[in-house]
């Protein structure tokens, strides 16, 4: 997250650690934000297979394909490998380009626990 930068270096620039301009971050919006790829790639699943108000968004055989998540050498399995033993080559691949599902959470809640003011929100009027 580019917020926790921006104050990482607006605190390195009041303690003269640093030369430049500080940045003042007064709140930070995010909306329908990425903060972890383990939670949210099971949540959709679990939203197509039955979303409140909206039935079944997905047919059976698509969601039954999207079970993979959980099986051998799934989306679940690569992510807590992070990619190494199912494939290898694809892991190289991503890791070198910096397009790595990875976490925010942590770095989230570091920014909450500052007293940053935060608000996630995320929206359905798109679904259909």
């Amino acid at each position: 997250m580019f917020t926790s930068y921006i104050t990482e270096q607006a605190a390195k620039i009041s303690n003269n650690t640093l030369e430049g301009e500080p940045i003042e971050v007064g709140a930070l919006l995010s909306n329908n934000g990425w903060f972890d790829p383990l939670v949210q790639y099971e949540a959709s699943l679990h939203f197509a297979t039955d979303a409140p108000g909206y039935e079944q968004l997905q047919n059976d055989t698509i969601l039954a394909k999207n079970q993979s998540f959980f099986g051998a050498c799934g989306c679940k399995e690569h992510l807590l490998s992070q990619y190494s033993e199912c494939s290898y080559n694809t892991g190289v691949e991503f890791r070198l380009t910096g397009d790595e599902a990875r976490s925010t959470l942590p770095t989230l809640g570091a920014l909450a626990d500052s007293g940053l003011k935060i608000l996630v929100w995320a929206g359905d009027a798109d679904i259909k």
